[in-house]
């Protein structure tokens, strides 16, 4: 097996795309070993040097995908929201028989998830506050995602009060996050239903069918 050379064709890759595959791969590795540093530590504590060796990699190819530690928190910030945003589509996709079920269990998706990420969820819901403007300003864009995350479920035409009022949105979207600190700070002591329930009543501000005097 020594004597097998890498051919011209092989060669070619691992000078070109492979090389942007293979800096893809260490930004993977530096995105989850932070995200599972700063929600055993927290952010505050965990510095470059301690990410780099949580990933198996040097500092070199820390700075050859971030410019420094906020950098990182944001890209962390995005990815969970992303990914999270993405698990309670699916779940939607799965429920298509009622409507009612299939928004309620959007919402338990999301608590759901935030429970079994309980570390990393106490770090990018609580801890990431205050941590400089560019983060509060990546903060804010996870929360209008998840707003409009629940406009398309509840008024996917944006014919209701939410879709002509966009403070209205972002207080719903506020409320469901507040709804998940409070969660999270009781050390998710109340059922999932529970926290669905009260997720529920601010979800239905969206609803374009009922006005809010009404209910």
């Amino acid at each position: 097996m020594s004597d097998i050379k890498p051919t011209e064709s092989s060669l070619r890759r691992y000078r070109g795309s492979s090389g942007d595959e293979r800096r893809g791969e260490r930004r993977v590795k530096l995105l989850e070993a932070a995200i599972r540093e700063y929600g055993a530590l927290g952010y505050r504590n965990v510095g470059v040097r301690a990410v780099c060796a949580a990933a198996g990699l040097t500092e070199r190819y820390f700075y050859e995908a971030f410019p420094n530690s906020e950098a990182l928190l944001i890209a962390c910030l995005n990815a969970l929201t992303d990914q999270l945003i993405s698990t309670v589509k699916e779940a939607g996709k799965q429920e298509t028989a009622d409507l009612t079920r299939r928004r309620r269990t959007m919402l338990r998706t999301y608590y759901q998830d935030l429970q079994l990420r309980a570390a990393a969820a106490r770090v990018f819901l609580i801890e990431i506050n205050g941590v400089s403007p560019a983060v509060d300003a990546a903060f804010a864009s996870s929360i209008d995602q998840f707003g409009d995350l629940i406009l398309d479920a509840f008024d996917p035409e944006r014919e209701g009060v939410a879709a002509k009022d966009p403070m209205l949105l972002r207080g719903i979207s506020g409320a469901l996050l507040h709804i998940a600190i409070v969660w999270i700070a009781e050390a998710y002591a109340r059922p999932v239903d529970a926290v669905v329930d009260a997720a529920w009543k601010f979800c239905l501000l969206a609803e374009p069918s009922i006005e809010p005097s009404a209910r």
